[in-house]
C-alpha cells in the first residue's frame, strides 16, 4: 500500500526551475520481485497529483502507479526503484 495521505509534497530544481509535486491520496497492488526486476499487478488507485513549476500549474490530474517492469535494488533498509525516467529512494520505517 502506497499512502500520500491528505497532500505529499516533492520538491525539485532542475536547471533553476523549481518543480513541485503535490500527491493525494493512494493506491494498492501486487508486486512481485524477481531478478532485480519489479513487476506491479492489479494496480487500484485513488486520488490525485498536482504539478507545478514556478509557481504555476503545469498538469494535474488522477493518481496512477505505471505495471510496467522496472529494475530495483536494495541495501539494508533502503530500496531503490528505477521506472522509466526516473529513480524512487524509499526506506524502511520501523513500526
Amino acid at each position: 500500500m502506497i499512502s500520500y495521505g491528505p497532500g505529499t509534497v516533492l520538491r525539485a530544481t532542475v536547471n533553476g526551475q523549481h518543480w513541485t509535486e503535490t500527491l493525494r491520496g493512494g493506491a494498492v497492488s501486487r508486486y512481485r520481485a524477481r531478478h532485480g526486476t519489479l513487476q506491479l499487478s492489479h494496480v487500484v488507485a485513488g486520488g490525485s497529483y498536482e504539478l507545478s513549476h514556478d509557481g504555476s500549474i503545469d498538469s494535474s490530474g488522477p493518481l496512477s502507479l505505471a505495471e510496467s517492469p522496472m529494475r530495483y535494488t536494495c541495501s539494508g533498509t533502503s530500496m531503490q526503484e528505477f521506472p522509466k525516467g526516473g529513480e524512487v529512494d524509499l526506506s524502511r520505517i520501523a513500526r
